[in-house]
């Protein structure tokens, strides 16, 4: 449970980055829950009174207790019993369907014994939203009962809730102060890198027809990269040369995880490497236009030609991203100082009161 201790930060680590604006930490990427419910206990602004609360937060950490419940000191604690029923392993299925819709009904009925029916109930998602909660959150069973409930969610991309506010992936990177991160775009010797455990990283000898993107992005790059040496391919790395290599790099290639990004994405940028997302649409996350923090390429034609298009690239795009990406480093990391206004928890609290109160700002 490493990467959920520590406030949900994890244990610290030194990877040999340059740049001396971050503390690094073994931060789990589904460590949002963690994150935010030691924010909200902490912050100056908490009230004892529930009748006071602008808002209500309901920490119900999913993903933590699918990563408990998977370690080998637990299987036998790993499984749950509601009433008189037999006893359910806790898979993510029952936590979807048993679990959690459980949880919502008690849930309600403690808000309506609390008198807390009109006030914001704010939940953090673990997981994008879709089909991770489509039989609770997300459920016409559910529908009416959480008219007041307002989602954190990793990604939203599709916009197809109105009431999940979108945040990053926590990333392994945390300002230390209140100052902007410090990045150095000079001296980025490869032009492109890709890093995936998920590919074979075999040596091309046609054009790639893979219809798997990933394999199509490897094949492609493996056949680049016989003319050039700024062209950066790993199938295994640690965390040390992985994150080294984006720095030193002006595109980094972000296949779709469970959205058109992963938590990649949000590395590379605080570590200023542009990233290539493969999206037929500009979406916004958190706050920002992807347009402006990322170059959208098309996944549909083999072969992709990635090198081909990014070298097409005009300096003064890459430029404007490049600006837009300083300006957007301190608001998609979650810092260490406690009631920040600049990170992604001092966003997330303005984007909320917004919500509650549109005529406010």
């Amino acid at each position: 449970m490493e990467k959920y201790g520590n406030a949900g930060y994890g244990r610290k680590m030194d990877i040999g980055i340059q740049t001396s604006s971050y503390e690094t930490h073994n931060t789990g990427q589904f460590s949002l829950d963690v994150i935010l419910y030691q924010k909200f206990i902490q912050h100056s602004g908490r009230v004892q009174d529930v009748q006071k609360a602008d808002f209500i937060f309901v920490p119900f950490f999913f993903q933590p207790i699918l990563h408990f419940q998977s370690q080998q000191h637990c299987k036998s604690t790993n499984s749950i019993v509601f009433g008189n029923k037999k006893p359910l392993r806790i898979t993510r299925k029952v936590l979807n369907t048993v679990i959690l819709p459980e949880f919502l009904h008690s849930l309600l009925a403690l808000l309506r014994h609390m008198k807390a029916t009109k006030q914001t109930v704010l939940m953090s998602l673990s997981r994008t939203p879709g089909n991770n909660y489509k039989e609770s959150f997300f459920s016409s069973e559910f529908r009416e009962s959480l008219h007041n409930f307002l989602f954190v969610g990793i990604e939203n991309w599709e916009n197809k809730y109105s009431n999940v506010l979108m945040v990053p992936y926590p990333a392994i990177f945390h300002l230390r102060g209140k100052d902007p991160p410090t990045i150095s775009f000079a001296n980025r010797t490869t032009f492109v890198y890709f890093g995936s455990p998920r590919t074979k990283m075999h040596s091309a000898r046609k054009a790639p027809t893979s219809k798997t993107l990933r394999q199509a992005i490897v094949d492609e790059l493996l056949l680049e990269k016989r003319a050039s040496k700024e062209i950066l391919l790993q199938g295994t790395f640690s965390k040390m040369n992985a994150y080294t290599a984006m720095e030193r790099s002006v595109f980094c290639i972000h296949p779709p995880g469970d959205s058109p990004t992963r938590r990649a994405f949000y590395d590379s940028i605080l570590l200023g490497c542009i990233p290539v997302i493969f999206s037929g649409r500009a979406y916004t996350p958190f706050g920002w236009t992807s347009s402006g923090l990322a170059i959208h390429l098309d996944a549909t034609p083999r072969p992709l030609g990635i090198v081909s298009a990014l070298l097409k690239v005009p300096v003064v795009d890459i430029q404007s991203i490049q600006s837009n990406m300083l300006r957007a480093m301190q608001s998609l990391q979650y810092s260490f100082l406690q009631d920040e206004e600049s990170d992604a928890f001092g966003f997330l609290l303005r984007a909320i009161q917004q919500r509650n109160c549109p005529s406010c700002s």
